[in-house]
């Protein structure tokens, strides 16, 4: 794949030059296209294991472990070990996650933050032990995915949570999170290596937040990529994408469709909205890019977690 070879050289170079603020497309050409977060663990990767594949890789399997062990945490505490198990081995055997879990990309890491902020906001809003820890786990998976693929990721998160929090009449909900120590570890995280990469190459931002995050998605073959092409596909095919990334379990979910009214009624008067959070958030993902004409199958990824933990429930509910 010529995207994991790119990202894989760009680690490469990382290594050998130096330079860790500013990944390189070419020798002295800065590549702006994502910032640098799974560039440094592949690069860590290679400086631990030598310039090859597995080097390139162990710390992207690293990544997806800590999403499975972060998941099977977060169910167990909710609903039982047995559905903890089970949501765990549908997540890792989905073939996008199974495939991805070993993929040079930025997807998997940017996962990895998006369930953690997500898991923490859980957490942190129907209360419990640990309320606070969680909420800042919260921040802490902004930042991991502000540094995995950008704004993106908080746009991915806020698309679930906000719809919820209306649907619940939860907005009172957020004040548990703790706000000034929560915002503060997120710049901390953050903000040193945005504005070290924009003193160092002047540009970044221009092109990072308003080329990769709005002009990619709403103009159809966009051309202002310096890297590449875009993937130019029909506008809402990202769903039938998810469909695909989610076998072989989409044929189970498929299976329930008949059950869909008992459902339903079953879990619509749940107290904390277990299903509803799970819900929006495996769509939402889909809901961003079904406008986007520029798009990959990878897209959907964020969306998986939940939408294994979703089944399950659902299915022990059946």
């Amino acid at each position: 794949d010529t995207t994991e070879a790119r990202y894989v050289e760009i680690a490469r170079k990382m290594v050998e030059t130096g330079d860790w603020i500013t990944p390189q497309f070419d020798y002295g050409v800065p590549f702006w296209g994502k910032p640098p977060l799974h560039t440094w663990l592949s690069a860590v990767g290679m400086n631990l294991f030598g310039v090859n594949a597995f080097g390139a890789r162990v710390f992207i399997l690293a990544t997806s472990l800590g999403i499975l062990g972060l998941l099977f945490v977060w169910v167990r505490r909710h609903r039982g070990n047995h559905e903890a198990l089970v949501a765990t081995t549908v997540l890792a055997s989905s073939v996008m996650f199974f495939g991805a879990s070993a993929f040079v990309m930025t997807d998997m890491v940017m996962v990895l933050g998006t369930s953690l902020s997500m898991i923490g906001f859980y957490n942190c809003v129907t209360g419990g032990s640990w309320r606070v820890l969680w909420g800042r786990l919260f921040f802490v998976g902004i930042a991991i995915g502000l540094l995995a693929k950008g704004p993106v990721a908080l746009v991915i998160t806020s698309l679930a949570i906000v719809p919820w929090l209306f649907m619940g009449g939860r907005w009172r909900d957020v004040r548990a999170l703790p706000w000034t120590s929560g915002l503060l570890i997120a710049a901390i995280l953050t903000m040193p290596w945005y504005i070290a990469a924009e003193i160092k190459t002047p540009g970044f931002l221009r092109y990072f937040i308003v080329g990769e995050h709005f002009e990619r998605f709403v103009v159809s073959g966009w051309q202002g990529d310096l890297y590449g092409s875009g993937h130019a596909k029909p506008k809402g095919i990202i769903w039938l994408y998810a469909l695909a990334t989610f076998l072989p379990w989409t044929v189970f979910a498929i299976a329930l469709l008949p059950r869909a009214r008992a459902l339903l009624a079953n879990t619509s008067g749940e107290n904390r909205g277990w299903h509803s959070y799970l819900a929006l958030w495996a769509i939402s993902p889909l809901i961003l890019f079904t406008p986007a004409a520029n798009i990959l199958a990878a897209y959907a990824l964020p969306g998986l977690p939940a939408a294994a933990v979703l089944l399950v429930s659902l299915w022990a509910s059946a």
